[in-house]
């Protein structure tokens, strides 16, 4: 058989061919269903959600991924919304959507004569295949394995008859012939230790490391004649002003050679196992394995070894379809509201042609995939006509400069490389090419990107209710960019840490495209997104430097009081620059960051044995959780860490509400299933919500916290290592407001007066009839009322350790309960160690040799 393709993410069990009584039938290609209330990744898009249209019925949505070559899955929402794509190796939770999968249905009928009685045919069908070659001889088919997923196997309502049920201890070609010689099997699977199962069907699968599954097909021999000689080879252009990226290398940069001239390059590669070969401005000769991605590097010529082709010159411009070989997707880049401008201003034309050049009435589908196979094409613009289904497309060769849109509905893309990983870089472009190592910053300089940070900040509202706040998300979205960046360092290697590299396609980083250039309808309307401030500094800021700036000009801008002053002078004091940004090999990022369901495991192994904080420093870093709020379509946990209000504040709230509050587990938030969980589908995000009276006045305004926060000051008796968990610790976390040794009159004045949602103080009788306390009180009646009131919900319900938090007839508290303690009663004793624990984590950690502002 030909190569297997790239394996789909739920390959299902071939139909019986229909019967028919004569004549025989050409096939054709259909659309199969393989999964309900799932779809594919958005990292799969052909071009964007909801790109064949709104209202669809499942007829047209399927004819639409018909009619485009690139789609190759569909989806159907219940509310009509069709989407294509171009691959589907890993699916997500969608409730009431089905997806498609576009097969090549080939009946095998042939006419016969009437039908003789023969054995019982098989209850599965397996599936055709393209045509191999062979020497000679007629047509023939036969059934045989080919490989379907490397690490996944399929879900268990497939299986035949038990796991195991071929065999244990088998070689991977006795499972095969194993499964050839069952009926009823149609795929298998081996794991590690030789255990061969045979599956009926593989509408769903499921993650396995130690797992190899085959599919049954039917592989179709044609004659060929003898096989020619082989062509002889030649370098053909491929690129100019690109590099492929140094992951392809062969061996390293410059391994062909030094000073070199184009001939000797070209040469060079045509000699080695080279299949791509760049030669730079110096001489510096490279040879790759491929080129699937590239990178920008002006002063360089890539050159692409093919077949000679008899008539067509090796120095002519390669064949529109090999542009497909490197570029694989356009993305939405200009923000709304805006357009590439026809020339960049000093006479350089950005417009390749005329309006429409790439198609006058055309969909958008077919407007991307028009520029994907123009070579020149770097940018498309689509501009949508009156009936919202056709526009015109145009051809940009750049997009350097950009102004107001004269129309609405006007949709740029940028041309982007292949591959599953984009780096925050790939994305903000820099009209006058970004610089990746910050040469030399002065104050002035740095208090110019923090006014244009704030400046974007004025422009969102305000407002904070339980349903919006805008200024809240936005600092929320920059400090989390912020986060993720630094938080994958490795001490071992000294990789990662602010290098402005982070895998914006991973699930973990949902959501900070919208912040960062994409533009969400959250945030004034679309209009404000950090591209905006980082476009008017990429000349001379690398993009590493700039997002450690704008995280400091949040911060520092929604402080309160006196301590907004002291944020700005020290961030600035502390800001070392010289960062550099990386964009690729940060594929491991993700990796890195903690994950809430280790609890206060995962923040041992990331704050304090990756970033080298201790757990004082741990708990006051993890106060920028005051900000922002997180969102179950991105992060699939929801809530706020504190009133929406407080969440716009840069302060000592986080910690107050620990202790001012009480918290009860709130189990599978995101409502992932058993079974598709099992399957690696979704994973479960358990959390803590409001326990006391407060969690039924806020209604939707959900105030939440993570084990990771929790674990800090409490942890569980009943549990073996003392680690709070929601999942298994069924507990109330809540102190008393009179815990000896400990005064929490300033937490509760820090919260409103309240505690556990019951104010402090009042007159004798409003104390008698509840709606007052007589806090600090350590009177049986006080606490049994503090009792009721903190585990409102949930009064049968054991105390999480302790409700003396670290006192000795209680036993410890978590392992940075006295930090909480203090920085909860005192906002001054945590900005110090706030400001230590992030210049550890910024300039400090993998940073290289940095400069303070002005020595240059």
């Amino acid at each position: 058989t030909a190569a297997p393709t790239a394996a789909k993410a739920g390959a299902s069990a071939a139909k019986p061919p229909s019967v028919a009584t004569a004549e025989s039938f050409d096939s054709h290609t259909e659309m199969k269903v393989v999964f309900q209330d799932r779809r594919c990744l958005k990292s799969d898009f052909v071009s964007s959600f909801g790109n064949f249209g709104i209202g669809l019925s499942e007829e047209a949505c399927q004819e639409s991924c018909l009619a485009l070559e690139s789609c190759h899955f569909v989806s159907l929402t219940a509310g009509g919304v069709c989407t294509a794509y171009g691959a589907c190796e890993t699916t997500q939770e969608a409730p009431d959507t089905f997806t498609w999968e576009k097969v090549t249905a080939q009946p095998n009928i042939v006419p016969t004569a009437a039908p003789t009685a023969a054995p019982a045919a098989s209850t599965v069908a397996p599936r055709e295949v393209s045509p191999r070659e062979a020497t000679a001889g007629p047509s023939e088919s036969h059934s045989e394995m080919s490989i379907l997923f490397k690490n996944r196997q399929c879900g268990k309502v497939g299986v035949v008859d038990g796991v195991g049920d071929l065999g244990v201890g088998l070689s991977a070609e006795a499972c095969k012939e194993s499964c050839l010689a069952s009926e009823t099997c149609s795929f298998v699977t081996l794991n590690d230790d030789g255990v061969c199962t045979s599956f009926s069907v593989c509408d769903v699968t499921r993650d396995d490391p130690n797992a190899v599954t085959w599919e049954k097909v039917v592989a179709v021999v044609q004659p060929t004649a003898a096989p020619t000689a082989s062509p002889t080879l030649q370098m053909s252009p491929f690129l100019s002003g690109w590099r492929c990226p140094k992951s392809r290398f062969i061996d390293d940069f410059g391994n062909l050679g030094i000073g070199l001239s184009e001939e000797a390059c070209k040469e060079a590669c045509l000699a080695s196992n080279c299949q791509y070969v760049t030669l730079t401005d110096g001489g510096v000769c490279t040879a790759y394995s491929a080129c699937d991605r590239a990178k920008e590097a002006a002063d360089a010529t890539t050159w692409e070894k093919v077949a000679m082709v008899p008539g067509i010159s090796a120095t002519a411009a390669p064949p529109a379809t090999s542009v497909d070989i490197f570029f694989g997707r356009m993305v939405r880049y200009v923000p709304q509201g805006r357009q590439c401008a026809a020339s960049t201003g000093n006479g350089q034309q950005q417009q390749a042609g005329t309006k429409g050049d790439l198609g006058m009435s055309v969909t958008v589908e077919e407007c991307l995939e028009n520029c994907r196979r123009e070579r020149s094409c770097a940018f498309a613009e689509f501009s949508m006509d009156f009936q919202g289904s056709r526009g015109s497309c145009t051809n940009f060769l750049s997009c350097d400069r950009t102004e107001v849109a004269a129309e609405e509905g006007l949709i740029t893309f940028k041309k982007v490389p292949e591959g599953g990983f984009d780096s925050p870089q790939w994305m903000m472009h820099c009209p006058q090419g970004a610089i990746l190592t910050t040469a030399c910053m002065s104050e002035q300089q740095y208090d110019d990107v923090v006014e244009s940070v704030q400046g974007l900040m004025r422009i969102l509202s305000e407002e904070c209710n339980s349903e919006v706040c805008e200024q809240a998300d936005f600092a929320g979205c920059v400090l989390r960019m912020a986060g993720h960046d630094f938080m994958d360092f490795d001490p071992a290697t000294g990789m990662g840490g602010a290098d402005a590299c982070t895998d914006m396609e991973h699930g973990d980083n949902a959501g900070l495209a919208e912040c960062l250039y994409l533009g969400t309808p959250a945030l004034a309307g679309g209009t404000v997104t950090l591209h905006d401030a980082y476009v008017q500094f990429c000349h001379e800021v690398s993009l590493a430097d700039f997002l450690v700036i704008a995280a400091e000009a949040v911060m520092s801008m929604l402080a309160v009081g006196e301590t907004q002053g002291i944020f700005a002078r020290r961030f600035k004091a502390d800001f070392h620059f010289g960062r550099t940004t990386a964009f690729e090999g940060c594929e491991f990022s993700h990796l890195a960051l903690p994950n809430p369901a280790d609890s206060c495991n995962a923040v041992e192994r990331v704050f304090l044995d990756a970033l080298g904080l201790d757990w004082e420093m741990a708990a006051a870093l993890m106060a920028v959780h005051t900000l922002g709020r997180a969102e179950e379509q991105f992060s699939g946990y929801s809530g706020w860490w504190s009133t929406p209000e407080h969440s716009r504040r840069f302060n000592n709230d986080y910690f107050v509400s620990m202790l001012a509050k009480s918290w009860c587990p709130e189990l599978n938030v995101n409502r992932c299933s058993e079974a598709d969980a099992a399957a690696g589908f979704c994973e479960v995000k358990d959390q803590w919500q409001r326990c006391d009276v407060k969690r039924a006045v806020y209604g939707q305004a959900h105030e939440m916290m993570l084990n990771t926060d929790l674990c800090l000051a409490y942890r569980d008796a009943a549990n073996g290592d003392g680690i709070l968990r929601a999942k298994e610790d069924n507990c109330c976390a809540w102190v008393h407001s009179s815990i000896p040794g400990f005064d929490m009159t300033e937490v509760i004045r820090q919260n409103e007066g309240n505690f556990c949602n019951v104010p402090c103080g009042g007159s004798d009788s409003e104390i008698r009839d509840g709606s007052t306390y007589e806090c600090f009180s350590t009177s049986r009646e006080q606490k049994r009322a503090e009792l009721e009131a903190c585990c409102f919900f949930e009064t049968e319900r054991s105390d999480c350790r302790t409700a003396g938090l670290g006192q000795a007839e209680n036993g410890p508290g978590g392992p940075a309960e006295h930090a909480v303690l203090r920085f909860a009663a005192d906002e001054s004793a945590w900005v110090p160690i706030f400001l230590k624990a992030w210049k550890q984590v910024v300039t400090t950690n993998g940073a290289g040799t940095l400069m303070p502002l002005g020595q240059c």
